[in-house]
């Protein structure tokens, strides 16, 4: 089959979650496609960022109706069909952001929304589409020094454990932003080539995935973690060792380190 585009998505994800409400993203995802009888080959179609292109159009279209009012949110990553949901799947119209320009709420939602981030305009149809721009995050994952990373991955969600740091960094964090787990350390021995005795820093990389929502609190980020890394893939040199680091491609060093959103970590 063709895959849909996100704006086809809309319909089965409101009757999925008609069918049974609250739901995980993660299980959204999973019964949308059975629902719309992906194929493996259609589950398997990734954008350039390495997202799975189905899961990237459905996020989209559980944003919009989000946005439209259709979807409450009870809990992080949690979906519920709202009355303006139930609305439109009795009205039995075709369901595309024209359709849910009829809501308030997202009209404004459009009017502020930030086009870059919201690049599926126009581009879902194509083989390269992507949820956002090239924004690229790597977080750490110890609160009061205890590793959270199994939590967050399980939760769908990234934290900052810091109330009084890194918050204007985790405040601009948009959906559809990329973010990988990271821990930061040095090493001597055990490499996969030869130091001549020096230390190397060393960046693990645990898990990579896209950011979904924002509780613009500096604190909570909501995350689709698609690709966890056991044991984790290992990257040299070009490291940092803050908790929050922002990364922009477009530098060599900062394109092969991003590569790790394509699964492919050189070392």
């Amino acid at each position: 089959m063709t895959l849909p585009n996100h704006e086809g998505f809309m319909l089965p994800v409101l009757q999925v979650l008609a069918d049974e409400s609250p739901l995980r993203r993660p299980a959204i995802y999973s019964r949308v496609a059975l629902a719309t009888q992906l194929s493996e080959a259609d589950m398997a179609f990734a954008t350039r960022t390495g997202m799975l292109t189905y899961k990237n159009r459905i996020a989209w279209a559980i944003t919009d109706l989000y946005k439209a009012g259709c979807l409450d949110r009870p809990a992080r990553s949690t979906y519920a069909i709202a009355e303006n949901g139930r609305k439109l799947l009795a009205a039995g119209v075709p369901l595309s952001r024209t359709t849910l320009m009829a809501f308030p709420q997202f009209r404004e939602y459009q009017s502020n929304h930030d086009t870059v981030a919201y690049a599926d305009d126009g581009v879902a149809d194509q083989a390269d589409d992507e949820a956002s721009g090239d924004v690229c995050w790597f977080v750490g994952s110890a609160i009061d020094n205890d590793d959270q990373t199994a939590r967050f991955i399980h939760d769908g969600v990234w934290e900052n454990g810091y109330a009084n740091r890194y918050l204007d960094q985790v405040k601009s964090m948009r959906e559809g932003d990329r973010i990988a787990i990271k821990a930061t350390y040095t090493r001597r021995s055990n490499l996969p080539f030869d130091p001549h005795g020096n230390s190397v820093s060393v960046m693990a990389i645990k898990a990579t995935g896209v950011v979904t929502a924002n509780a613009g609190d500096g604190r909570h980020i909501e995350v689709d973690w698609q690709c966890r890394f056991d044991p984790p893939r290992e990257w040299y040199f070009y490291t940092h060792r803050k908790t929050v680091w922002r990364v922009l491609p477009g530098g060599w060093m900062e394109d092969a380190l991003t590569s790790c959103f394509h699964g492919l970590i050189f070392w």
